[in-house]
Order: C-alpha cells, then structure tokens, then sequence
C-alpha cells in the first residue's frame, strides 16, 4: 500500500476493492468508485432485458475471451457478449 501514499485518489476499477476502500484511504485522499455509474448504467438496460426476457453479458474487456472463459470455467456458450465502456 505504501506506493498508494504518493497518489492523489484511486480508481476502484474491481468489484471485491470496495472492501479494502477504508484500508486505501489511510494511503490515498481520495478513493473513487465508479459503482454509482455502473448502476445506473445497467439499469437502463435491465427494462431491455425485462421486456426480451433474454440474458445480456457485459464486459469491459475482450468479449471474445470472455466467451472463451464462459465456455471454459461454467461450461456456457455465450452469444453477442456487450463491450461496456465508461
């Protein structure tokens, strides 16, 4: 953590960091947490997939290894995987 303490704020750019957010701030002035964004993101999307009833896969990495991992470690075959971009 100590390189934290030459930065001026931090991005939460992984679901599981909001958990270490108290632990960073002792390190860091400012923590930033995009989940607010993200949220209303995807709930503009969540009346989409309400009135189609189809599952949607979100990313913002590579879709094509993302329906690789899919396959791989849950045995699913994804279709049209989204890239998601802020």
């Amino acid at each position: 953590m100590k390189p934290l303490n030459r930065c001026d704020s931090v991005l939460l750019a992984c679901t599981h960091y909001p958990v270490l957010s108290e632990i960073i701030l002792k390190h860091c002035p400012q923590v930033i947490d995009p989940v607010d964004e993200l949220y209303k993101w995807i709930y503009k999307d969540l009346k989409e997939i309400k009135s189609t009833g189809k599952s949607v896969f979100m990313t913002t990495g590579d879709t094509g290894l993302m329906k690789h991992a899919a396959l791989k470690a849950f045995n699913v075959s994804i279709s049209n995987p989204r890239s998601v971009t802020f």
